[in-house]
């Protein structure tokens, strides 16, 4: 019985850091800005780039991009990941919209989300493209980082 009692006590100290995103209201994907696709800059160390790209469907794929290319002069990109993307309202009270990935259809539970902003910029050449900047919130704390359009 005594270890049963444990059990309980670690089970009810893990609830509330397994707690749910705090979700509002669904907003429309489609309409969100996010269907394209997105290039991140490579990360310190390596010439690799990585593309998040979503689909008007709901789906979505994270590639990396290689900066080496095939003997055919060719530098395909690599699946890494895929899913399932929705966007929502942000439950607290933040203006930015929430947007929450999932490996499996419509699934309830913890998802993985982020905080985004899609904003049109300039660069010094003049030329206007967007960029997306999200907030990573995890329990290590928060990261941002900025991806712009990629070009069709």
């Amino acid at each position: 019985m005594r270890w049963f009692l444990m059990f309980l006590e670690v089970v009810a100290s893990l609830v509330p850091a397994c707690a749910t995103w705090p979700l509002g209201g669904r907003l429309d994907s489609r309409a969100s800005g996010l269907p394209g696709e997105w290039t991140a800059p490579p990360a310190p160390g390596f010439s690799d780039t990585v593309v998040w790209r979503f689909r008007g469907d709901g789906t979505y794929e994270r590639l990396r991009a290689r900066a080496r290319r095939n003997a055919s002069g060719h530098a395909p990109p690599v699946p890494m990941v895929h899913g399932w993307w929705e966007v929502y309202q942000d439950a607290k009270g933040d203006p930015r919209p929430v947007v929450c990935f999932s490996r499996l259809p419509r699934a309830r539970g913890w998802p993985v989300c982020r905080y985004f902003q899609i904003d049109a910029v300039t660069d010094a050449t003049g030329l206007a493209h967007r960029v997306l900047t999200w907030d990573w919130v995890s329990e290590k704390g928060r990261t941002t980082e900025s991806l712009t359009e990629r070009a069709p």
